[in-house]
């Protein structure tokens, strides 16, 4: 028995290539199709075929690795594109928002100027009113004051007419 250090682990040998080949009544031990016979030397029990089989699943894995990179940009490029879409929306949302206020500030100042020109157009019939009502004060007591002189022009008049009394 020969040991050998590879990589750090101990490895029993046992004989020849040739030799762990073979079982121990002579027959091959190795699977058909592995380690094929290359002028006189067995070549080490299919070892070309672990190296193929590694190779073909190191391609899968490039290939698999390729396309979840490419889902990945894909992904990517469609989050992006989402999120310009999220983005332009929000903004749509934020200037109609700010037109809703702009709207909303002009209305309230448009309800405001419409309370003034109401309130304007009450005082002034208010103070129409009230000239109006001073105006009849004054024409009652004109008409009192009448009532109460007129007789004596009615007099003064009628004196005047007739001329025997003078108007003082």
């Amino acid at each position: 028995m020969l040991r050998e250090e590879k990589g750090g682990r101990e490895r029993k040998k046992e004989g020849s290539k040739q030799e762990r080949g073979k079982k121990e009544d002579g027959e091959d031990k190795r699977q058909e199709g592995k380690g094929e016979s290359e002028g006189g030397r067995i070549s080490g029990g299919g070892e070309g075929e672990r190296k193929e089989e590694e190779h073909k699943k190191e391609e899968e894995e490039k290939k698999e690795k390729e396309e979840e990179e490419e889902e990945e940009e894909k992904k990517k490029k469609t989050g992006e594109k989402e999120k310009e879409k999220m983005e332009e929306e929000e903004q749509k949302k934020e200037e109609e928002e700010e037109e809703m206020r702009i709207f909303g500030v002009k209305l309230c100042d448009c309800f405001d100027l419409m309370r003034r020109s109401r309130k304007k157009k009450e005082e002034e019939k208010e103070e129409e009113e009230e000239e109006e009502e001073e105006e009849e004060e004054e024409e009652e007591e004109e008409e009192e004051e009448e009532e109460e002189g007129g007789v004596d022009k009615e007099i003064i008049i009628l004196s005047l007419k007739s001329g025997g009394i003078k108007y003082k």
